[in-house]
């Protein structure tokens, strides 16, 4: 099953990265990812689960986006396919600036752009996957990390997917 879940999460990330993404969305085409991660612009865009509190030390990115896969449902919806059920999937955004209303501020700007991002892009990601527009987002408060505040939300979607 890491296949399906790579390709999943790769794909949200391409979404996210690619033309229409959050890069074009806030202005700055720059923004863009690897299968891996990139820190290109002021973002940086991550497929992989890291807690703000784990982020690493040598990257100092005002902004990041972690993209991972939270619970598979395999619904079995079609019978001859091994998953045909539905993912959830975060983003989970990371801030950091100087203050507390700052960090605040830039975080629900790029919120907002990923909210962009998702609504123009429901519909058919293609390979089997389909995305219905719905989400859900959570913020956290702003804390205090290293010199500057660093504050996260998070935004959850539902992706359906019948593939081998």
């Amino acid at each position: 099953m890491g296949y399906l879940v790579e390709n999943l999460v790769n794909a949200l990330a391409n979404v996210l990265a690619g033309d229409g993404g959050v890069g074009s969305v806030l202005g700055d085409p720059a923004y863009r990812t690897d299968s891996d991660m990139s820190s290109a612009g002021g973002i940086m865009i991550r497929t992989q689960a890291l807690s703000a509190d784990a982020g690493d030390g040598g990257l100092a990115k005002p902004a990041e986006i972690a993209v991972y896969c939270e619970k598979l449902r395999n619904q079995q919806r079609e019978k001859f396919r091994p998953f045909s059920g539905n993912a959830q999937l975060a983003v989970e955004l990371r801030a950091s600036e100087s203050t507390a209303a700052l960090t605040n501020a830039s975080l629900q700007k790029y919120v907002e752009g990923v909210l962009q991002v998702l609504h123009t892009k429901r519909g058919d990601w293609g390979d089997g996957m389909f995305f219905g527009g719905g989400y859900e987002v959570t913020f956290q408060p702003a804390k205090k990390g290293g010199k500057n505040y660093v504050q996260t939300a998070k935004v959850t979607l539902s992706v359906d997917y019948s593939g081998n």
